[in-house]
């Protein structure tokens, strides 16, 4: 089967990463790749799936559990084909069986990624924001100060704060409600 004829009927390109012959991505003009092997237990057979995208080009992860974007509830939509077929058959299937459900999926995934670098930048700008209250050791995942005197942690989720405070002094007790206030009137 020709991979460039197969790609040029999807009106996709062909990115074949690999080693092995037998794997590559089809891709679409939008970014979206479609995954393509050698089914493992039928060798006449491929196996076609929507490879969801990651948080950049460099394909990092979310960190969460080190997996790349999951779309919660959502089926992965593939498919298997005969390797016998044409290339014209191959991608008249793919756009019969799967493709619309893969460019929904697609597009929910995407969704997920602005989400998460929303959440990044508001981390950022609170992780700016509390420097200036508390001094100390700053950590980029959480905010922590601890000492004698006591400790603060904060931790910034997509839509809430993880926030811990215990035997601070009254003048950082002071500030922190301050900034608070500020931060809630925002």
């Amino acid at each position: 089967m020709n991979k460039q004829v197969l790609a040029h009927h999807l009106g996709f390109t062909v990115s074949a990463p690999f080693e092995d012959e037998n794997r590559f991505y089809l891709v679409a003009p939008n970014g979206m790749q479609l995954f393509v092997r050698e089914a493992r237990n039928k060798k006449d057979s491929l196996e076609i799936s929507l490879s969801l995208p990651s948080v950049n080009d460099q394909w990092e992860v979310i960190p969460r559990y080190g997996q790349r974007v999951t779309v919660h509830g959502e089926t992965m939509p593939s498919m298997g084909i005969s390797k016998n077929k044409t290339p014209e058959q191959i991608a008249q299937s793919i756009k019969n069986r799967i493709l619309p459900e893969c460019e929904r999926i697609y597009g929910l995934a995407l969704e997920q990624i602005e989400k998460y670098k929303n959440a990044l930048n508001q981390k950022a700008s609170l992780f700016d924001s509390l420097q200036e209250v508390f001094s100390g050791e700053m950590h980029k995942e959480y905010l922590y100060r601890a000492s004698a005197a006591g400790y603060c942690y904060v931790r910034p989720q997509q839509d809430t704060v993880n926030f811990e405070v215990s035997r601070v002094p009254k003048e950082k007790a002071l500030q922190l409600a301050e900034f608070l206030k500020k931060l809630l009137t925002d």
